[in-house]
């Protein structure tokens, strides 16, 4: 379980400096928008996954 993990997290980094990177020049967002934006679906993944996997484990 644990070498999966190893394998996403710098995939997921590498995505993120790219979407903010993109964002920033491309489309013209503020940086500290694009911040708040990044942290607001963090904590809401990070809320999210244990819901779902507790929906999967504990219902049929």
């Amino acid at each position: 379980m644990l070498m999966v993990c190893a394998g996403n997290i710098p995939l997921m980094t590498l995505l993120s400096v790219y979407f903010m990177i993109y964002y920033t020049t491309v489309v013209g967002l503020d940086p500290k928008a694009l911040a708040t934006l990044f942290l607001i679906s963090k904590v809401m993944d990070g809320i999210s996954d244990p819901v779902m996997g507790f929906i999967w484990i504990d219902f049929p």
